[in-house]
């Protein structure tokens, strides 16, 4: 049999050794983008590469997939005892489900030629797939154990769009897209809070997306594969033997739609770099709040967690 015992603890997914990897990779390009994001950008600067537009497509897609599991989890691990809020809980799964299928479907249609229904039709028959996935990964799982990472999988999504969002708004920092078609604009590093050039801009008629730069909310979508990939890895006992591939598939991902995101001129290189660390950090602060009731000794942690050396 398959079931895993509900107080089994989860590991931490990321070792020292990936903390200090990830941070440190996270500190070097902070450090070459703050000497030469202009540079990076220009180099690399290829508006039309096919590659990179289908990540601008699909590059979000683990958040919306993220609520789909979250919505899930909340449905399968619902109170049955307490009626009203066994209803609400699975009246909140539901919606979740269904803002995650939004999202999958219809952000693609931003970015991609192919006619919209189209994209729609695919983006839905994709979340039903992962409804199913999810359900049938879960069946053996403790309801307590799916309510809380259906709460921590919430809290990080959520969370980390509201802080892009609101730094987005306040940083005003100018893309790369719009100084490259506007040279009469300026070039802001990253540290600089605001754009003398905002108003005037505006009042040309550029939009105020042209000054959302920093940081990438993008790659902070795209690093919610950081939290989910090892997360259902771990939600079965043979699965959680691929925690490892699953971290590095999670930060794969992240990096590919960073990268994608400096080719095609929407952020530089600090941009991606501080929307993925966001995220990152989002990630180990909730899921220590996870894991917090099982209180498991260190001894007991799965070996996952020091095979990383």
């Amino acid at each position: 049999m398959n079931q895993v015992a509900p107080s089994t603890p989860p590991p931490r997914f990321y070792s020292r050794t990936r903390i200090i990897a990830i941070f440190g990779i996270g500190a070097v390009t902070m450090l070459i983008g703050s000497i030469a994001d202009l540079s990076v950008s220009t180099a690399l600067y290829e508006p039309d590469a096919g590659w990179a537009n289908l990540l601008a497509a699909i590059g979000e897609w683990p958040a919306g997939f993220g609520l789909i599991v979250a919505g899930v989890f909340l449905v399968r691990g619902r109170n049955k005892t307490r009626v009203l809020r066994g209803r609400a809980q699975a009246g909140a799964g539901g919606l979740l489900v269904l803002l995650g299928a939004a999202m999958v479907s219809y952000l693609p249609t931003m970015y991609l030629s192919i006619p919209a229904v189209v994209i729609i039709l695919a983006g839905m028959v994709l979340s039903a797939g992962a409804v199913l996935g999810t359900w049938a990964l879960t069946r053996h799982r403790a309801p307590r154990v799916l309510i809380r990472f259906s709460v921590g999988l919430i809290v990080v999504i959520i969370g980390e769009m509201i802080i892009i969002n609101l730094i987005k708004i306040g940083w005003s920092r100018p893309r790369m897209r719009m100084l490259e078609v506007h040279s009469e604009y300026s070039f802001n590093p990253w540290w600089i809070f605001g754009s003398a050039d905002k108003a005037d801009a505006l009042g040309q008629g550029i939009s105020s997306e042209e000054f959302k730069s920093f940081p990438s909310g993008h790659t902070a979508n795209a690093a919610i594969l950081l939290y989910l990939a090892p997360m259902l890895a771990w939600m079965t006992e043979r699965g959680r033997k691929l925690i490892g591939p699953a971290v590095y598939i999670g930060l794969g991902w992240a990096l590919a739609v960073a990268a994608s995101r400096i080719v095609v001129g929407a952020h530089f290189l600090t941009d991606v770099t501080a929307g993925l660390i966001v995220t990152f950090l989002a990630v180990l602060v909730t899921h220590r709040v996870v894991r917090a009731p099982w209180k498991a000794p260190v001894a007991e942690q799965p070996s996952v967690e020091m095979s990383d050396a």
